[in-house]
């Protein structure tokens, strides 16, 4: 007797964690929450960072670094949206850093 077809993968399932063919996504959720968890918080910061920077004053190279943290903000908010934590958390880091650089250049409050 022949065992039943399946339309499934012919392919065994691969247990949670384990390494899967060529190709294949692995999701690790406690990675993925750590990842949207720093992601997040980064961006908060890095929101409100931004928020205080007065663009009017800021040198070329300043300027630029706010551009391109402006970016990166934004491109993590939307890969947080598409649950890309990975990127977002990246993107984020990268904003992030480039505001630290900017941040104490601003007007005082």
């Amino acid at each position: 007797m022949t065992p039943p077809v399946s339309e499934a993968s012919p392919s065994p399932p691969t247990a949670p964690g384990s390494p899967a063919g060529p190709g294949a996504q692995t999701v690790t959720i406690g990675s993925d929450e750590n990842d949207r968890t720093e992601a997040e918080r980064l961006l908060n910061d890095t929101d409100a960072r931004l928020a205080k920077v007065d663009r009017a004053h800021l040198s070329g190279e300043d300027a630029s670094n706010y551009r391109q943290a402006a970016e990166f903000a934004r491109s993590a908010h939307n890969a947080l949206e598409q649950r890309d934590y990975l990127a977002a958390s990246s993107l984020a880091k990268k904003a992030y850093v480039l505001t630290n650089s900017i941040a104490v250049k601003g007007p005082s409050p």
